[in-house]
Formats: structure tokens, sequence, C-alpha cells
């Protein structure tokens, strides 16, 4: 009787440890890409402001572009991933400030970036 109790208490002790541990590492999983995302964007714009410093106008629309065109396909492989909450809300983003923004500007935005 006395072993059952143990070995129940162990089997707890363990399936909390594992709960918790996998809980953590979500977190930190999370955190961390949203971390590296953060920093890559500040490259870029720290890259482009370092283009508009020297007077290349060209260099720093092409760094800018390069990188909108990639949150843009991001956003896109992502898609499979994503809950329909989430799918849903990636969606209204990208009609209300991508097609939105884009379709009123879509010759400045040739310009700029095709």
């Amino acid at each position: 009787m006395k072993s059952k109790i143990i070995l129940s208490l162990f089997v707890l002790v363990v399936f909390l440890a594992g709960l918790v541990s996998g809980f953590y590492a979500g977190m930190v999983g999370a955190s961390a890409s949203m971390s590296a995302e953060l920093y890559a964007g500040g490259q870029t714009m720290r890259a482009a402001l370092f283009s508009l410093e020297k007077n290349d106008i060209e260099k720093a629309k092409a760094t800018l572009c390069n990188s909108i065109k990639t949150r843009i396909n991001i956003l896109e492989l992502s898609s499979p991933t994503l809950s329909d909450q989430q799918l849903s809300e990636v969606s209204a983003l990208k009609q209300h400030w991508l097609h939105n923004n884009i379709d009123k500007n879509l010759g400045k935005f040739r310009e700029v970036c095709i």
C-alpha cells in the first residue's frame, strides 16, 4: 500500500514536471522567435538608415522592399500552421494594410519595389 502511494506520487511529480517544462519550453521558443524577428527588423532599418546617410537611396529602397516582401512571404508560409482565429486576423491585416494601401498607391509601390 505504501509503495503504491509513493509510486503514484512519483508519477504525479514526473507528470507535473513534464507539464511545467513543456510550458516553459513553449514560452521560451515563442519569445525567441519574436526576439529574432524584432532583431531582424531592427537590422533592416539600420541598414536602410546607413544607406540613406550615404545618399544611396536606391539601396535603401531595395533593403526596405526586400524586408516587406520577406515579411509577406513569412505570412504566406505560416498560414497552414495558424489556427482559424490567427488566420482570420492575418487575413484581415493583409486585407486592410497591404491591399488597401497598395491598391491606393499601386503605381508608387511598383515604382519603388518592383
